[in-house]
């Protein structure tokens, strides 16, 4: 069996002969990035639900894991997210008040 190509849409436009081909890969395209859109936005979504105190919880209780043995990649990435979420809403802290000094 041969392996079907993938063309972008202006090229297969000219090349599908069946119109409802082209127009059931165009749907499938779009349904994969509607996909990825709503995950992203849902786990921004879900993150942003925090306040900072529950966010230095969860950072806090990540470190306490670590340091008994059990790192879990999935909650030190996320705690990563918070550590930069807090920075970003103090633009008058020393961090970042430094930066623009030195630039």
């Amino acid at each position: 069996m041969r392996e079907p190509q993938i063309h972008w849409p202006q090229d297969m436009r000219e090349d599908i002969q069946d119109r409802r081909e082209f127009d059931h890969w165009l749907e499938a395209v779009q349904d994969i990035d509607a996909e990825k859109k709503r995950n992203t936005k849902q786990k921004d979504n879900s993150m942003n639900e925090y306040n900072e105190y529950d966010k230095l919880e969860y950072i806090h209780s990540t470190i306490q894991e670590a340091m008994n043995g059990n790192p879990d990649k999935a909650m030190l990435e996320t705690s990563i997210c918070f550590v930069e979420d807090i920075r970003d809403e103090h633009p008058e802290a020393p961090w970042n008040t430094n930066q623009k000094a030195t630039q």
